[in-house]
């Protein structure tokens, strides 16, 4: 076994944050399971060495000795972990910085604050991973399942600057202590330690992982179902949104507006057109169907043909019917008036070969589309694009309507096309979301940034996307960003209150007034504040609420 290996395996009781190896896209706080119970019992250990060597004189040979084996007992896998930090030449991590504070504190003859130190810091290890696995397991009872998503989250770029910026700052606390306020060298050599030990740039990252797991699981609650967190942080960069809004949803059918016909009653001509259409499955027919209001009776239906993009052929009681555009009656050599020509959405209607006469339909949005739309657009989404199945001026009045680029009858070709074109020419840093209304199937990936389908419970097909809303509407989408937007800023919050005690922190040990073992107490407390108020992201439907939101209502502002 090389040695490399044998460091590795030594070093697995180590808070993993502390390690150079460390992946900060996962949110486990402990190698394994087994190395809790093992911690646990050096931990008690190092403690009843800790409280004995308090019984018996300081400076003393037996009270030194137990104290440097307090250090050892609870501490000696980070000194390892230092010594693989240099082998894999990463100097700046968690357990490099451990080991140089305890070594200095034990050189300094600080050795009651290093035995303190490292026990207290082990054991806020243990209650950051306790926290998190409890949470997580609440969670999961609360909703009764275990959601299979991705709960990682990358930690920002500037991370690997917190331990070089904290081993900086230590030493300018310590030559401001020596030099500026006259202190003792082993003063000074304290309060630089005391700073040096909140280098650590996991506490200030701690939360993040666990406050985007919580918001999975709200809005998994609503049916909500994201991939992971990566998949809803996609969200906080939308500035262009392109609906397809094929729906087929009954409040997002055309209506027919008026009938008319100088051949035969318009009942009748309706009552025509909807035999001839009672076995299609396209939007017009159903919404002809819609206005029929009648029983169809399919024993007087003896032959429909449908032709795509055009309309019906049909056989009704011996009675030969076209139903569809004027170029399906241009096909058939059928005479339409030229005053009944026009571009908008209408359909045609001729009996054995001769003109009867048309319904006018006119295109309508879904209920939730503008108000849907309004939401994101106040959420700094400049631009939206619509693709519709139907091509005519009723369309184009609802894309005016809705203040929305147009795109009409797009194979799935053109479509994927359409979004290459939209997502390449965005800014650097913004995203295009795509949402499909009614989505059947997605085995692929759209080019879009981020992909939302809107699919119904009973749907098993497979879906590659970042995002699924079962028997939702397009509120949701609305919902989902905006929720996004405020889980960040919990983040953000929480990394404000890191930053805040770390700062208190430095300037009590400018004052001289901060130890190792203070420090670390602190430091840890606020890490544990976080991640117990990661759970507030669990909230996915409710007012939505920063720390700095309330403080305003409080001040009365």
């Amino acid at each position: 076994m090389d040695l490399q290996t044998r460091l590795e395996q030594l070093t697995g009781s180590v808070f993993p944050a502390d390690l150079p190896s460390y992946d900060w896209n996962r949110m486990e706080l402990l190698e394994e399971p087994s190395y809790i119970k093992v911690l646990l019992i050096r931990l008690g250990i190092a403690a009843l060495l800790f409280a004995a060597a308090m019984f018996l004189p300081y400076g003393g040979f037996l009270c030194t000795l137990l104290l440097i084996l307090s250090v050892l007992v609870s501490g000696y896998d980070y000194l390892l972990g230092a010594v693989r930090t240099v082998l894999e030449r990463q100097f700046f991590t968690g357990s490099m910085v451990v080991a140089i504070a305890l070594i200095l504190a034990l050189a300094a003859g600080d050795k009651i604050d290093a035995a303190a130190f490292m026990i207290l810091y082990r054991v806020s290890g243990l209650l950051a991973a306790f926290v998190t696995v409890h949470t997580q397991h609440a969670l999961q009872q609360a909703i009764g399942e275990s959601p299979r998503f991705k709960s990682a989250i990358a930690a920002q770029a500037w991370v690997r600057y917190v331990a070089p910026v904290g081993f900086l700052a230590a030493l300018v606390v310590f030559i401001i202590q020596l030099w500026v306020m006259e202190a003792a060298p082993v003063i000074a050599v304290r309060c630089a330690l005391s700073v040096l030990v909140i280098a650590n740039p996991y506490t200030l990252f701690a939360s993040q992982s666990l406050t985007w797991f919580c918001a999975l699981y709200g809005a998994y609650v609503y049916r909500i179902l994201f991939r992971g967190s990566a998949s809803m942080r996609r969200l906080l960069n939308v500035r262009s949104v392109v609906l397809d809004d094929a729906s087929t949803e009954e409040g997002a059918l055309p209506k027919v507006v008026s009938v008319k016909s100088n051949k035969v009653k318009p009942e009748m001509l309706l009552r025509l057109a909807a035999y001839a259409e009672a076995n299609s499955e396209s939007r017009t027919a159903k919404a002809i169907l819609a206005a029929y209001h009648e029983e169809i009776d399919h024993s007087l239906i003896q032959k429909t043909l449908d032709i795509p993009q055009c309309g019906v052929e049909a056989y009704i009681s011996n009675l030969h019917l076209f139903v569809g555009t004027k170029e399906l009656m241009l096909l058939h050599a059928i005479s339409v008036p030229e005053e009944d020509l026009t571009n908008d959405y209408v359909v045609y209607v001729a009996v054995q070969g001769t003109y009867a006469g048309k319904l006018l339909l006119e295109e309508t949005t879904n209920d939730d589309t503008v108000e849907t739309l309004d939401e994101l657009r106040a959420m700094d989404v400049r631009t939206v694009t619509l693709f519709r199945p139907a091509q005519n001026e009723s369309v184009t009045n609802v894309a005016k309507t809705l203040h929305a680029q147009l795109f009409c009858k797009l194979s799935p070709e053109e479509k994927t096309q359409t979004l290459y074109k939209l997502q390449k020419g965005l800014p650097k840093g913004e995203s295009l979301l795509y949402v499909e209304r009614d989505c059947e199937q997605r085995e692929h990936r759209s080019p879009a940034d981020v992909n939302i389908c809107m699919i119904r419970a009973d749907n098993m097909q497979r879906f590659d996307a970042d995002c699924l809303i079962v028997d939702g509407n397009l509120h949701c989408v609305a919902e989902a960003m905006e929720t996004a937007r405020w889980v960040n800023g919990l983040c953000k919050d929480h990394r404000t209150l890191s930053c805040i005690v770390k700062a208190g922190l430095v300037v009590l040990a400018l004052l001289g007034c901060s130890t190792m073992w203070f420090a670390a107490v602190l430091d840890g407390a606020a890490m544990l504040t976080t991640l117990l108020l990661s759970v507030r992201a669990f909230g996915f439907r409710e007012d939505h609420h920063r720390i700095w939101d309330v403080l305003k209502v409080y001040k009365g502002v």
